[in-house]
């Protein structure tokens, strides 16, 4: 056979063999396309659940736990439907709320007075009747409106017999008010630093103990709030840019007199001052540290509360992977360093004695975030875990415990 024949012969076979393989590849690429139209659709949806889910929760985290927004006037909800000799009855709402028949220690606010309630004495099906203590303005009136907060006294440190001026100090970041109270002749001061969104009289509540220890005190702002320098976008930092004004507020007690500190930090406060120990050139001037309902691990505060949320339409709880990407989201629209904010990994840096407070039924921050500090260092940590208190609310629910525990602590390390 020629060389021109067997080229033939095998042209001819690879033209058999591909028209016998015809089939069967078509079957193939059909096979193939079937399955990338069945899978696209829930890749589909993966993709706009988890970018589009993340997105409108990188939203929530902005507005629920960053932004700090400007204070508004208050609003009255309850009514005072009976007031006699130590005792304040208010209507009840036909929405259960749960401040209204708790039997903590809250503050009555009013258009014109202020005032305090405490234990529950009685209970209707229109009215609860709680112990009241008139603080400050006018007498209250039946038919006045009024509101439940858990400050516990107004804007006025007079209103404890304790007198005060008002101050200021400067950080990198601006100059900021504070309230002071000389003491005795003490070098130790204490400073206090409220949570996000709060009011520096936050401090009110135990600031009469830190005075009749002797210590000159501190009760400052800083900023995003009212009045005060603020960033141009209003976000909370949790301590990551705040703590410098802390070390303003410190170097301004050092330049008056203060040889050392206790920092007594509420929620976000507490994150500022955990900060400030880990961060300031100025944190070996700090003597002890108070922390209540520290923040300390902003991660844990937004996988708590998205635990608890509805998914709008869809109706179920929001998932896991779905808060994870909600956080990526945030950290990258937001500029939130997670890690960074996760103080609870630095513990070990901590060298000074701590009192810590933590209420079970904290809806903000996780109470398990002070369980971890206190089993993490046991050899720092005093720590009085309330049954039953919400945030920051242990001295509302057993004053007569937290006064007594902030006493013996100082008693102890100063």
């Amino acid at each position: 056979m020629t060389d021109r024949q067997l080229s033939s012969e095998a042209d001819a076979l690879e033209t058999r063999a591909a028209d016998s393989e015809g089939p069967a590849r078509t079957r193939h690429s059909r096979r193939r396309r079937l399955i990338r139209w069945i899978t696209l659709p829930p890749a589909l949806v993966l993709v706009l659940f988890f970018g589009g889910g993340g997105w409108y929760f990188a939203s929530q985290i902005r507005s629920d736990a960053l932004f700090v927004e400007e204070s508004e006037p208050p609003e009255y909800e309850f009514e005072v439907t009976a007031v006699e000799q130590g005792l304040v009855s208010l209507r009840l709402p036909a929405e259960e709320d749960e401040d209204l028949v708790s039997s903590e220690i809250l503050g009555l606010d009013w258009a014109t007075g202020y005032g305090q309630v405490g234990s529950v004495e009685g209970i209707t099906g229109t009215e609860v009747t709680r112990v009241y203590t008139q603080v400050a303005g006018s007498p209250l009136q039946v038919g006045e409106m009024v509101r439940l907060e858990g400050y516990a006294y107004p804007p006025d440190p007079q209103v404890l017999g304790i007198r005060f001026e008002t101050v200021s100090y400067t950080s990198d970041f601006g100059d900021f008010p504070a309230w002071f109270i000389d003491g005795s002749e003490s070098s130790t001061w204490a400073i206090f630093v409220h949570g996000r969104g709060a009011h520096h009289r936050e401090g009110l509540r135990i600031l009469p103990v830190l005075v009749e220890a002797g210590l000159p005190s501190l009760l400052i702002t800083y900023r995003n709030d009212d009045d005060v320098p603020a960033t141009s976008d209003h976000l909370a930092r949790f301590g990551e840019t705040e703590w410098v004004d802390l070390e303003g507020a410190v170097r301004y007690a050092l330049d008056h007199g203060a040889d050392q500190v206790v920092l007594v930090g509420y929620s976000m406060g507490g994150a500022i001052a955990v900060s400030f120990m880990y961060e300031s050139d100025l944190a070996g001037k700090v003597r002890a540290v108070i922390l209540d309902s520290p923040a300390l691990e902003l991660g844990a505060m937004v996988d708590a509360r998205a635990a608890e949320t509805n998914i709008p339409v869809l109706g179920f709880k929001v998932p896991t992977p779905l808060t994870a990407a909600a956080k990526t989201v945030a950290g990258w629209r937001f500029d939130v360093d997670w890690g960074g904010l996760d103080y609870l990994s630095r513990v070990d840096e901590l060298d000074k004695p701590i009192l810590l407070f933590h209420g079970t039924d904290d809806g903000t921050v996780p109470v398990w975030t002070s369980d971890a500090l206190a089993e993490a260092r046991p050899d720092l940590v005093t720590y009085e875990r309330v049954e039953g208190a919400d945030h920051v609310r242990a001295w509302n629910v057993d004053r007569a415990r937290y006064e007594a525990a902030v006493a013996a602590f100082l008693n102890l390390h100063l």
